[in-house]
């Protein structure tokens, strides 16, 4: 009669006072566990030489290697609504994401330092300090939690910068018309080149520079327009011995090149009219903010 699994393992264990895998074949009739089953028919986890453990899978190449559709869950309280998840698309250009259960305004995700005091074990250290977190739909950095402290935008591109007068536009053509621009949170650096400026029709009033990425909002309180950068202003006339400048008024996506003489500290509007020739250039960057 066939030795069974039970009597098998008992001799086995006599014999040679350890249990290993060729001590049963099969199953043990009447086992029972939870989470792991030796009754399953399939390989649950796998631990092997190089203690590697796979979940999912039976050559584990790290020391946790699991293959699942729902990814690494850790859920500290199991209440329906908390936790966070890791994993993949599973397909296409396998995007990895970072997930977290809850979905209020305030739910963050923060890396810290500082966990665990050195050579302690278990880790001790209940206030690790914030080195940033995402939140509000940005960065923030350090242990800054609210809106106005958090990086939520940052962006590049390019715009078409428009010659043009403030009374009447005229049209003009260029050599070159060139724009492009970084948007970091709420502040703007534009840089622009206007060159051989040539009139089709020509504009009265002051010199407009248009089509700006984005319309200045200055803060609550600011007095007029205001903004900040440098230009090269090339072949135009009245413009010998001032300083130049620009200046973009709240609400608007276009700013006005002006002059200020040192004479008397007075300032007005250069004119598009003192263009010099179709070889008259414009070029240069200004930085404005656009938050309120």
């Amino acid at each position: 009669m066939a030795e069974s699994n039970a009597s098998k393992l008992a001799n086995n264990i006599l014999t040679d006072g350890k249990f290993d895998a060729t001590d049963v074949v099969g199953t043990l009739a009447g086992f029972t566990s939870t989470g792991i089953d030796d009754n399953a028919t399939s390989t649950a986890m796998t631990i092997d030489s190089n203690e590697n453990v796979g979940i999912g899978l039976t050559d584990p190449t790290g020391k946790l290697h699991i293959i699942s559709g729902e990814g690494l869950i850790i859920d500290k309280t199991n209440n329906g609504y908390s936790g966070t998840r890791i994993h993949d698309d599973g397909s296409g250009d396998y995007n990895s994401y970072i997930d977290l259960g809850r979905n209020q305004s305030g739910t963050r995700l923060t890396i810290r330092k500082g966990g665990r005091v050195q050579g302690t074990t278990p880790w001790t250290n209940d206030t690790p300090s914030a080195i940033c977190s995402f939140a509000y739909g940005g960065i923030a950095f350090g242990s800054s939690t609210g809106t106005a402290d958090t990086l939520d935008d940052y962006e590049e591109g390019t715009w078409t910068p428009v010659f043009a007068g403030g009374s009447t536009s005229g049209t003009y053509t260029y050599l070159e018309q060139q724009g492009h621009y970084v948007k970091v949170g709420s502040l703007v650096t534009a840089w622009f080149n206007l060159t051989n400026i040539t009139t089709s029709s020509a504009g009265s009033g002051t010199i407009q520079i248009l089509g700006l990425p984005f319309s200045a909002n200055w803060q609550n309180g600011f007095n007029g327009g205001g903004v900040s950068g440098s230009m090269e202003i090339h072949d135009f006339n009245n413009i010998s011995g001032v300083h130049t400048f620009v200046n973009l008024g709240d609400g608007t996506s276009q700013f006005s090149i002006n002059k200020q003489s040192t004479a008397n500290n007075g300032s007005s509007g250069i004119a598009v009219t003192d263009k010099n020739s179709d070889s008259s250039d414009i070029r240069g960057f200004v930085t404005y903010y656009t938050g309120g």
